[in-house]
């Protein structure tokens, strides 16, 4: 991988009932929307992302929700079925991030720089597939899954390629 540096300012609140200031904090900053990006199950099971969540609804705050792992896991499934309508963005993704040899055709470059990134993924613990984060999902589930995803995006949504529930079932099986 190639170096980089990224700047963002951080301010850390910490304590009990913090939570309940994230609206208070997230327009400190002049924020219109949130990512909420956690790592485990943990933040759910103790109740902390819901609070979050409710907090955010009830000031009008709109926000998206990334489980580290459960990203990681389906993140070449979906690299690879969105790859050939953006080949490019790919291609230059594999070499100016992953660093990737850049003999071959662009597809294969591309290829490269995806099988890199889940390489990093692994390396440092994160599951690449369903199966490696423990989830045995059936065709039933996966197709529920689909439709939750495809109806919490309002029908569609990508920018790489425009996904819709099909597309999205087919990722979540070639993740499996």
């Amino acid at each position: 991988m190639f170096g980089f540096n990224y700047y963002t300012p951080t301010k850390v609140v910490f304590g009990k009932g913090t939570e309940s200031r994230v609206a208070e904090l997230v327009r400190e900053f002049g924020g219109k929307k949130v990512l909420i990006h956690y790592g485990g199950g943990s933040v759910i099971r103790s109740g902390l992302l819901q609070r979050v969540t409710d907090t955010l609804d009830a000031a009008g705050i709109p926000y998206v929700t990334l489980g580290g792992a459960g990203l990681a896991a389906v993140w070449g499934s979906w690299a690879r079925y969105v790859c050939p309508e953006c080949l490019p963005r790919f291609k230059r993704f594999a070499l100016n991030v992953m660093g990737v040899d850049p003999s071959g055709t662009d597809a294969e470059i591309a290829l490269r720089g995806i099988e890199a990134l889940e390489a990093f993924f692994r390396r440092i613990g994160m599951p690449t597939n369903l199966r490696e984060l423990g989830v045995a999902a059936t065709d039933e589930d996966l197709a529920l899954m689909a439709h939750k995803c495809a109806v919490g995006v309002g029908g569609a949504m990508g920018s790489a390629r425009l996904l819709n529930e099909e597309d999205m079932l087919a990722i979540y099986r070639a993740s499996r």
